[in-house]
Formats: structure tokens, sequence, C-alpha cells
């Protein structure tokens, strides 16, 4: 029995995989063969009754056709006239219940797979599968239209994937933009405070307008390369040779300029190995060979960073934030430490800030001050970029500390 049952269904699998020609000409003989064996098994019995009625008047009278009485008479040739009419009739009923059968087995099904996929798509629900197991031409339509759905989906996904990128690019170029303008602004309100009083010399003056000058020509840059592409991807550190004592100045300038304001104490520190140098130039001068060394970075990538962190830094610092720079030749790595005396990181920032639009409520901020999360992520990304990291921690002496690292190898 088992082989029995194997048998057939293998022939129903093969009956269900046949094109939809060959599966309803199979039908079709079929039906024709069931027809014809039914109407040569009604004639036969009508035949065998007719041949009856005959040979019942046959045994009394020789000649048994003057014999039959007009009632059998009558039923005889009713019996011969269904000989004839029932094989067509047979016929008929046989092509149509084909036809039924056919449409209840081999079309019915895939055709109402396929309505409420296109009713489905209809509607901008692209949440089903449209599936149908056989190798026939609807199933081949199935799986078309199962395709053409799939394609569809990766269409929208790619969608808002670039809406999404759209987005990230612009809150990045409204986030970034605010440092530097405020960097700016520190430097405009020092030269509105102090050229009226003449407490600035021509020399001072000139390096003012000249860092001023540099900073505007690097938002120039910048709002370039933000317009030339689509996401954060896309975009790649740009290595040139330079001094370590160029970053460190670049960066020393901007938290003067952002000191200047008067909001908020900002103290740069620079080491290489267990010697560290403070902002002052004095310092500058003491670190000697340090600052000569020769490294390969994108310096306004790195800066891009510093003001990311900085910015974030003073939304959340009381009084002071603290930045140090190190350098590790064994490693060929730029090592950035943000710190700030604020409230820290909660558990759940600690996991989370990174993300992009996190918005989290450090302990006694308000919630509508809480913006990072689009400036960490950006860093993170960018120091990516650059074969460096991200990470969050907060300080044993309180308040939240952010690293991040540089490769300054050349490629």
């Amino acid at each position: 029995m088992d082989w029995i049952e194997e048998k057939m269904e293998d022939f129903r699998r093969w009956l269900k995989n046949l094109s939809i020609c060959k599966a309803l000409l199979m039908y079709l003989v079929l039906a024709i063969l069931a027809a014809a064996a039914t109407a040569f098994v009604t004639v036969s019995v009508l035949t065998d009754w007719s041949r009856m009625i005959y040979e019942h008047h046959a045994a009394d009278m020789p000649n048994a056709w003057h014999a039959i009485e007009n009632a059998d008479l009558k039923r005889m040739l009713f019996f011969q006239k269904l000989a004839v009419v029932l094989p067509f009739l047979y016929l008929s009923i046989a092509v149509l219940a084909s036809a039924v059968l056919f449409w209840h087995k081999r079309l019915k099904k895939p055709f109402l797979i396929l309505k409420n996929s296109a009713s489905f798509i209809r509607e901008d629900n692209l949440d089903f599968k449209t599936e149908y197991d056989s190798r026939d031409e609807m199933g081949e339509h199935c799986r078309s239209f199962e395709d053409m759905r799939q394609e569809l989906v990766r269409g929208k996904e790619e969608m808002w994937k670039l809406i999404e990128e759209q987005r990230e690019i612009n809150a990045a170029f409204a986030h970034d933009l605010r440092t530097p303008l405020t960097v700016l602004r520190g430097y405009s309100d020092f030269l509105y405070r102090y050229i009226p009083e003449g407490k600035i010399s021509a020399d001072k003056l000139t390096g003012t307008l000249k860092l001023m000058s540099e900073h505007i020509q690097r938002l120039e840059s910048y709002s370039y390369t933000m317009k030339g592409i689509r996401s954060f991807e896309e975009l790649e550190p740009l290595k040139v040779e330079m001094e370590t004592g160029r970053l460190a100045s670049r960066i020393w300038e901007t938290t003067e300029a952002l000191n200047r304001i008067g909001d908020m104490e900002i103290c740069f520190e620079f080491a290489s190995g267990s010697e560290e140098y403070h902002s002052s130039a004095s310092s500058w001068r003491e670190a000697g060979k340090w600052l000569l060394q020769i490294i390969y970075v994108d310096e306004n990538l790195i800066l891009e960073v510093v003001e990311n962190l900085l910015s974030n830094a003073i939304r959340y610092a009381r009084k002071r934030v603290n930045l140090l720079l190190k350098i590790k030749e064994s490693e060929e790595m730029l090592y950035l430490y943000v710190s700030d005396d604020g409230p820290g990181f909660t558990g759940e920032e600690l996991q989370k800030a990174a993300q992009p639009y996190f918005h989290g409520v450090s302990p006694g901020m308000e919630e509508e001050n809480t913006h990072f999360g689009i400036g960490l992520h950006i860093s993170r990304i960018l120091c990516k970029k650059h074969g460096g990291t991200l990470s969050l921690a907060n300080s044993i002496d309180g308040g939240a500390l952010v690293s991040v690292s540089f490769s300054y190898r050349k490629s």
C-alpha cells in the first residue's frame, strides 16, 4: 500500500507540474475516455434490454415483430434513441466537468493568490509573499509576481535609506555649523570689545582676522563636501602630511575662541608618552620635538570631531571642559580625550548615546536641552573612516568622558 500511495503521490505531483496546455489536454482526454466508457456501458445495457424484449416475444411467435405489443415497441424505440443521445450528453457533461475541475484544481488558487497580491500592492502593503508550489505557467507567474514584490521592497527600502541618509546629512550639517559659528562669534566679540578701546595690537588684529579667515575657509570646504555626498558612507578622509604642532595649534585656536565667550573654561593639553603640556605658549615651546613630528591626517575631519565633542561637552558641563591630545608612536595613533564636570552619562546613555537621533535625559538636565546623539553618531563614523574608534565612559571624578582615536599612518 505504501508503494501504491507513493506512486499516486508522484503521479499527482507530475500532473500538478504539467504545463497549462498539457494539463488541460490531459483533463479533456480523461474526460472523453470516461464519457466513452460510460456511453459504451450505457449503450450495451440499452441494447441488452431491447434484445430481451424482442427475445421475449420471439419465444411465442416466429415473426416476433408482429407479436411485439405497442408498449414494448415504444420502449425499444426509446432505448434506441437513448443509445444515440446519451453518448453526446455524457461527452458534454464530461467536458464541462473537466473544465470545472481544471479551474478548481489548476487555476482558481493561483488566480486568487495573484488577485490578493495585486490588492496588497494597490494598498501599498508589501508585507506578504506570493507563493504557489507548481512549476507550470501559473507558478511561474506567481514567482515573477514575488520577484516584483521583492524588487518593490528593495526599492522602497533604498528610498527610505536615501531619505534617512539625507536627513542625517542635513542634521549633521546643521549640527556641525554650531561650533564653528560659535568660534567665529567669539573672535568677532573679542574684536568688537577691544578694538574700540585700542587694546589690540596690529599683529594681534591681523592674527585674529587670519584665524577667522581660516575658519571661514574650512566652513566653505565643509559645505562643498556635504553638498557633494549623499551619505557619510561616501565620505573618505583626505590625509595630508603635517606636523603635530599644526594640529594641536588648530585645536587650541578653537578652545581659545570658545574661552573668550566666557561661558565655560576649556583647558587643552597635549602629551607624548608620559610628558604632558598645557595650552600655553611656554608649554608649546617646551614640547619641542613632539610638535615637529610628521603625521598624516585629515585635519578638517579631526577638527569636525573635536568641535562635535566640544559642543556636547559644553552643553552638559557646569564650569569646565578638559581636552587631552595624546600620540602613541608605537601604534601610530592619535588619541583625544574630552571630559566635563557635568552629570555624566546614565547607563542607557552609555549604551545608546552614539546611536543616531538618540535623545537621552541626563540627571539634572531638562528634557528639551538633550540633543546629543547626532553629534556623537557623526563623530563615531568619522573616527571609523580615519581608522579609529569612539568610546563613552564616566570619569572617576564625575562627569562624562569621551575618547576618540585616529590613525596617522600615511595610508
